[in-house]
């Protein structure tokens, strides 16, 4: 499942041009169009190249798509083919529900989208100011740098959702948030392997986009009543805290 959008977004998107490829011929270093216009994202096992655990770092990755001649073998689709790894959802005591991988998993694969209701900053506005406290905020915030600007994309699998939403926080995660887009500037979210993964090993990415909290807390107004959650992680690098809920706190 990808992302649908609210009615508070413009659903008439322009379409990426696809490229005039043949077959399989859309490698890292061909002139593929959708190759080029970002640079290349994937090497032909289907593995992201470049593999960040800041948000800061993030580059725009573009995929072939419909309008593509390449073919659905293409090594530049990946995302768009759903979930390759087999997946549970497993209880986790104290944190509730978790997700785990049954198969290991390399080093920069795609595990799972994040999918959900794709918001308007004003539609997360008015979600958070009727959201119950007392409840799980499913709301995940991504940032990028699409060219010269700074992009924010937000995803609600509140109502609307995949196994991704289960995957918990960690201060020291396996996993990181990396959007990618198929047929138009819309991006999905999708969460990749930040490091080789054994079996049976819990899946966890860190909600806050691997930015500096603590420099983050320090800079928020200080009217901003701030409502802190503990983080139960059990890594050596624990934060104490989970990171600052920015969509319930909006004012």
């Amino acid at each position: 499942m990808s992302n649908v959008a609210d009615d508070t977004l413009d659903k008439l998107t322009e379409r990426y041009q696809g490229c005039s490829c043949q077959a399989q011929s859309c490698t890292p270093t061909s002139s593929c169009s959708c190759v080029t216009r970002f640079g290349p994202a994937f090497d032909t096992r289907g593995c992201l190249l470049d593999v960040v655990s800041s948000a800061d770092l993030l580059r725009p990755v573009l995929e072939c798509n419909d309008d593509c001649r390449c073919g659905q073998s293409c090594f530049n689709r990946v995302v768009q083919r759903g979930i390759a790894v087999e997946l549970q959802v497993f209880d986790c005591g104290r944190r509730g529900v978790g997700v785990r991988t049954l198969q290991p998993v390399m080093r920069g694969s795609f595990v799972c989208e994040y999918s959900g209701e794709l918001l308007s900053y004003e539609s997360v506005r008015r979600r958070a100011q009727n959201a119950d406290p007392a409840t799980h905020n499913y709301i995940l915030e991504v940032r990028e740098f699409f060219g010269a600007k700074l992009l924010t994309t937000y995803v609600d699998a509140t109502y609307v959702g995949n196994v991704g939403r289960f995957i918990n926080h960690s201060c020291e995660p396996n996993l990181f948030v990396q959007p990618v887009r198929v047929e138009n500037a819309v991006p999905r979210v999708a969460l990749f392997a930040l490091r080789d993964i054994p079996r049976y090993t819990e899946l966890t990415y860190d909600y806050s986009g691997g930015g500096n909290i603590t420099d983050e807390c320090d800079t928020r107004q200080d009217n901003v009543e701030r409502k802190r959650k503990p983080c139960l992680c059990g890594s050596s690098h624990c934060r104490l805290f989970l990171p600052y809920d920015d969509t319930l706190l909006v004012s």
